[in-house]
Formats: C-alpha cells, structure tokens, sequence
C-alpha cells in the first residue's frame, strides 16, 4: 500500500530520528549517524513547522514501537547485514525491511526492527510515516571492536544526507504493516 507521508497533526510536523545499533563495531553505526546529525537537527536546528527529536537505542526489539508513536515521520538509522557491500547506504520502506530481513535470515537486534514496525503497524495503522536509512556491514562485523571498520565509517556522512533529504521532502510511503518473512 503507497501512502504519502502523514499530515502534521498539530501544525507542526513532528519528526522522530532513531539511531539503533549496540557498542559492537559496525554495528554501532545507527549511534554514529545520529550523533553526526546532531548539529544540523538537534535542539534549535529545526527548519521552521518541524519539530525533530532524535534518539539512539541499543537494541531496542519490540519497545521499538513506543519510540514510534507520536509521530508524523520517523527515520529509523541502522546497520544492514543485506549480502551488499559494506557501508553501501539505502533508505527502505516497511516492506524492504521486511524483505531485507527474510533475506539476511536473523537481526543483529534478536527481535528485529521488520518484527517491531510489524507489530507498531498493527497496533498503530494509521501510524507514522516510517524510512530505514540502512548501511550495510559484513556479517561478522558486529563484535566488539571500538570502531567502526573503514567502509562503514566512509558511509556516515552520505547516511547523514539522505536522512535530512527524508525529514526535507519525505518520499511517499509504504506504511501497511511488512509482510511476515
């Protein structure tokens, strides 16, 4: 189902970013994205008749969901174990993630972001408007290395630009709840 993003419901479009990841290396890159956009959409930095919060969560499996309400758009940052190359950057829908997921077999998150935005979807259906800015690691990359590996580090910057590009002019969305994997 294609939808266009969700109408302010305040006169102030209420936009959430979250950075979701852990302290094991390229996994960590959710919480570097985030950090990386605090100066262009933290406190004060808004652009006029939006109102940004922007979060980073460890691992944060079905309490996910909570994290969505409340808002009109919300822009979910994480590290993608996909078959792609590392540090590639794509912004997904519900339904990719969902595919994304089935592909890749198991979440790095137990109780993975397409189970949390499944279930947000069907407690909330006529929820937020929701993107995945996701970067691709290599699948043995999540352990618990300090820094993110050379690829993925590379990546920050551009995931940064496509997040402000989705708060600026959000894509159309599919917000119906991803298809079971």
């Amino acid at each position: 189902m294609t939808r266009a993003p969700t109408p302010p419901r305040s006169g102030v479009r209420r936009v959430r970013v979250i950075g979701l990841g852990s302290p094991l290396g390229d996994d960590r890159v959710g919480w570097e994205v985030v950090d990386g956009l605090l100066p262009h959409l933290g406190p004060g930095a808004a652009p006029p008749g939006i109102e940004i919060e922007v979060l980073a969560l460890d691992r944060p499996g079905a309490d996910l969901g909570r994290h969505l309400a409340d808002a009109d758009l919300v822009v979910l940052v994480d590290a993608l174990v996909d078959g792609g190359p590392a540090g590639r950057v794509r912004r997904l829908t519900a339904t990719e993630v969902a595919a994304a997921s089935a592909a890749a077999g198991a979440s790095t998150h137990g109780f993975g972001v397409a189970e949390a935005l499944r279930l947000a979807a069907a407690l909330d259906p006529d929820g937020p408007s929701i993107w995945l800015v996701g970067i691709g690691i290599a699948g043995g990359r999540a352990t618990p290395e300090a820094s993110l590996s050379t690829e993925v580090a590379a990546a920050v910057g551009i995931a940064c630009r496509m997040v402000v590009d989705t708060i600026r002019a959000p894509p159309t969305s599919d917000r119906g709840p991803p298809p079971a994997p």
